[in-house]
């Protein structure tokens, strides 16, 4: 997903749906990621667990995985994301989301 929660692309076995559920989840828990390294001044930290993991993965882009139980082995999983975040990750990379244009003269909705 990008790093504003928009989901990017999803397995085939969730529909679109539900893949943006933990995409809004995401986004969520970078903008608290984001908020509790200011306050520690840089030193927090660079994934979360919260029945699953979430990593960058490019430019303003995010990998999420959702784990289904608690016998999960989440060093494997942690593996795994760090093995496709660095075979994909320019690939995953999004661009800063701009504004629409406005017409001349016109206001925002």
């Amino acid at each position: 997903m990008s790093g504003d929660g928009l989901l990017k692309a999803h397995t085939k076995t969730i529909s679109q749906d539900d893949g943006e559920k933990p995409a809004l989840r995401t986004a969520l828990l970078r903008a608290s990621r984001r908020a509790w390294d200011d306050f520690t001044g840089g030193q927090g930290g660079r994934q979360h667990l919260i029945d699953g993991l979430t990593t960058a993965a490019g430019q303003h882009t995010m990998l999420s995985v959702v784990t289904t139980g608690p016998q999960v082995d989440v060093g494997l999983i942690r593996h795994h994301m760090a093995q496709l975040v660095v075979r994909l990750g320019e690939q995953l990379g999004t661009e800063h989301r701009k504004p629409a244009p406005q017409p001349e003269g016109g206001t925002a909705a």
